[in-house]
């Protein structure tokens, strides 16, 4: 008798204290989340310097640079 009141045979678990025990994994899970999305550095959007042209493109367009 004593085994199956154990097993929760008598007391089955109620909708409340489920949840009780999912909020702390839940909890933790959010955590991780926002620790995974806080620690992703930003990608570089600077452009990259420009080449020096060489000297035939410089007499062709009359640029320099």
């Amino acid at each position: 008798m004593l085994r199956r009141e154990i097993l929760g045979v008598f007391h089955p678990i109620d909708g409340s204290q489920k949840m009780r025990s999912l909020r702390p994994f839940a909890a933790i899970l959010l955590a991780l989340s926002l620790a995974a999305c806080a620690a992703q550095s930003q990608p570089d959007l600077t452009p990259p310097p420009k080449k020096p042209l060489d000297a035939k493109t410089q007499l062709e367009t009359g640029r320099k640079y």
